[in-house]
């Protein structure tokens, strides 16, 4: 049997994978998804936007992994699995930018110059925008994880709810190991890299209604304005981004780098204009921006400030400007090892692609469409 180190959303996707491919299987993870709110950094948040985009995650094997992934989600998505929609999802920027490489596996992907002005989100003062639109799949969170793992266990796998520590993982009777512990890798096993976290804010609206264009699709958006209207704490340019998923709408937008201290407390660079949302203090910005975007565009406002509900998510990542994402094998403990973290803020995104780089890696033989047509 092979264990596998982490119950998120790597850990699950692995997990599932190999058992779909007879594979034997048992999760080791402290915590699951949706068993209790918390902010602790050293977990990975229980409260992301989940929408198949390769954001903030580099990696010369995005173009395979997301595609692979993207095969999984459509047959999710045509076999009508919980907790998944399609949105037509819009990527604008106040300035020019290049197109992403991973465009071409974006499915009705358009360039901003081919869309409608009157169904492009902006701000009202903003005469151009430039960007791309595209159909753009996206996992009501915690409710589509929640579906993992009971098809997980439906399937064969084990789950123990325990957190394992490094002197444990030699006396495990597993000769492979699979490690999906995120931040916690570098207390198990040997990482060059420092880890970085970064930490986002994401306010909640319960009992709110979709937002459609005039063609009736759901729409969404991440919108990066100009550096001088709003920019992380270190000068770089930051988006707000709104999603309308389930009955809730999410919105958020910023990145703020940091790290954490031998007590495992989150450290780094804050926003310096705030407000204060559920007891939480929120860049300002997230708040006027997207109101100003969803005015302008969907003629509809932002609920009252005490029908929001804030939250803090943090998103690990090895390395934002070269290869943070690790994927591959290594002998450590006594053990095979193969890693499979970094993912940044592209974990659900990368998840089923990243699962089958896994499975390759243990020399098993994976066909994405079998897995799609298994999970559908």
């Amino acid at each position: 049997m092979i264990t596998i180190i982490g119950g998120g959303i790597s850990g699950i996707t692995t997990g599932l994978t190999l058992q779909f491919l007879g594979v034997e299987t048992q999760i080791y993870a402290k915590y699951l998804v949706g068993d209790h709110p918390h902010e602790d950094p050293r977990f990975a948040s229980s409260f992301p936007a989940a929408s198949v985009i390769p954001h903030s995650v580099q990696s010369g094997r995005i173009g395979t992994l997301f595609s692979d992934s993207m095969q999984v989600f459509e047959a999710l998505h045509a076999n009508a699995f919980p907790a998944m929609e399609k949105h037509r999802h819009y990527e604008l920027y106040e300035f020019p930018v290049d197109e992403p490489d991973y465009a071409k596996y974006l499915k009705n992907y358009n360039s901003i110059q081919e869309v409608g002005a009157a169904l492009i989100p902006k701000r009202p003062e903003i005469d151009e925008v430039f960007g791309w639109a595209f159909d753009c799949f996206i996992t009501e969170w915690p409710e589509y994880i929640s579906k993992l793992y009971d098809l997980y266990r439906k399937k064969g796998g084990i789950i123990h709810q325990k957190k394992l520590e490094r002197d444990e993982i030699r006396r495990l009777s597993s000769d492979i190991i699979i490690n999906c512990a995120g931040i916690w890798s570098s207390q198990l096993f040997n990482d060059d890299q420092q880890p970085l976290i970064i930490r986002g804010h994401l306010i909640h609206m319960s009992e709110q209604p979709k937002i459609r264009d005039s063609r009736g699709r759901i729409c969404s958006y991440n919108y990066t304005p100009r550096t001088s209207v709003y920019a992380t704490p270190g000068g770089d340019p930051c988006d707000v981004y709104f999603y309308p998923i389930g009955n809730k709408w999410i919105i958020g937008g910023s990145r703020q780098r940091g790290r954490l201290n031998e007590d495992g407390e989150w450290g780094g660079s804050k926003a310096s204009d705030t407000l204060l949302v559920d007891g939480i203090e929120v860049p300002k910005k997230i708040i006027e921006l997207n109101s100003a975007i969803l005015e302008n565009t969907y003629h509809t406002s932002l609920p009252q400030n005490e029908q929001l509900q804030a939250f803090i998510g943090y998103r690990f990542s090895r390395d934002l400007d070269e290869n943070g994402l690790r994927l591959e094998r290594t002998e450590e403990l006594g053990k095979t090892v193969i890693h499979n973290y970094g993912h940044g803020g592209a974990g659900v995104t990368l998840s089923w692609g990243s699962a089958f780089e896994v499975a390759q890696l243990l020399n098993a033989e994976v066909n994405p469409a079998n897995i799609a047509e298994m999970m559908g």
